[in-house]
């Protein structure tokens, strides 16, 4: 090889390696031939391109060839490797693609079930946990609602005996302000123009008593009712005390006994002194008593409170609207079809609303998760 000239240095790379010759072997340059001729060399410098060149075509199909065998050798080894390289025809190609579409196809579908399982695992895991979750916390609910239920019930019986305790002392409160007020009476209306009232009440006092005597008309007490003057006009009341019980008793003895009462043109009522609570206790009755003047039936309150009636030569009497509408009807005086209105007269009516039934749950409690997990399967 080194005998050998430089130009021709391309000749000996396409040739075999001189690794595989033997040392003693003389290069098989063609240069070094005894035979070789000026024409002969000529002739090979000439044609060196072109071997070149074919060489070079030979090189890069061995490459094309490699590189699709091992691209080849990759799909198999991926499962998706076919024939198709060492066909030519386009119905063999086009067979080959669509076989390889469909592995490609259920290769994905694989990967595509696996994720959407790890998916649908995830959330259901979760939906679990949640449900868990609301699942002890309802639990927790129906126990407080069970333990508020029972102590509800528990209270409102409490509740009714209080308020019944309430309405036995508000009735003796009653009682003991009635019986504070039992010396007094009430003229009802005289015009606020009267200014002298101690000696207009005893001028009313001698008018219903005639032969009363001067000394038994002593007053411990007379004047207006407490409070501003009334919007609409009307006049207020006026209280009077007499020093003697019995004066007062037969002022209102009398005035039951007439029609009508005036004194200087006005006409005037004479009423006994009570507590508020018994007014208002008084105007839940006006419907019996409506019936009773419409019967022309006279009737009278007694003390502390109730009303008390004679018909036929019986009396009858009545504290309450159900009692007195019990009373009437069995006497035949209203009907069960007789309008009647049992309105209350104002807010402040004292009756009380009926006891309201024991509070019940709203669902029944169902079985806890203890009792789930301890029952046997």
């Amino acid at each position: 090889m080194e005998e050998c000239s430089e130009r021709h240095k391309d000749l000996h790379g396409m040739m075999e390696p001189s690794s595989t010759r033997n040392s003693s072997e003389r290069c098989p340059c063609p240069l070094n031939s005894q035979d070789y001729t000026q024409e002969d060399h000529n002739y090979t410098y000439h044609n060196q391109g072109e071997d070149l060149m074919d060489i070079k075509v030979e090189i890069k199909a061995e490459e094309e060839e490699t590189y699709v065998r091992d691209d080849q050798q990759s799909m198999k080894e991926d499962g998706i490797a076919g024939s198709f390289i060492e066909e030519d025809t386009p119905t063999e190609i086009s067979t080959d693609l669509t076989t390889i579409q469909e592995a490609m196809f259920v290769k994905f579908s694989s990967l595509l079930e696996k994720g959407l399982a790890n998916t649908a695992n995830q959330i259901t895991n979760t939906i679990k946990a949640d449900l868990s979750n609301l699942g002890a916390r309802i639990e927790a609910i129906e126990d407080k609602v069970e333990a508020t239920t029972a102590r509800t019930n528990q209270n409102s019986a409490h509740l009714r005996t209080i308020q019944d305790q309430l309405d036995m002392a508000l009735s003796r409160i009653d009682k003991l302000e009635n019986r504070s007020r039992r010396y007094n009476f009430r003229i009802r209306g005289l015009p606020e123009t009267f200014s002298d009232i101690p000696s207009t009440v005893q001028d009313i006092i001698t008018a219903l008593i005639p032969n009363i005597p001067p000394q038994r008309l002593e007053l411990d007490r007379a004047h207006r009712s407490l409070g501003p003057p009334r919007q609409d006009g009307s006049p207020r009341d006026i209280i009077v005390k007499p020093h003697f019980y019995a004066v007062k008793e037969e002022v209102m003895r009398q005035s039951r006994l007439k029609a009508t009462l005036q004194h200087q043109g006005h006409q005037i009522h004479i009423f006994a002194d009570l507590a508020p609570t018994t007014i208002q206790r008084r105007r839940t009755l006006k419907p019996l008593l409506t019936v009773l003047s419409q019967r022309d039936i006279k009737y009278r309150w007694t003390f502390p409170f109730a009303v008390k009636f004679s018909i036929q030569g019986k009396t009858h009497s009545f504290a309450t609207l159900q009692e007195g509408e019990r009373l009437l009807l069995g006497l035949r005086l209203i009907s069960h079809e007789t309008p009647m209105d049992f309105t209350p007269a104002s807010s402040g009516s004292t009756k009380r609303p009926p006891p309201g039934s024991p509070v019940s749950p709203l669902w029944s409690k169902g079985p806890s998760k203890k009792s789930k997990e301890g029952k046997p399967p």
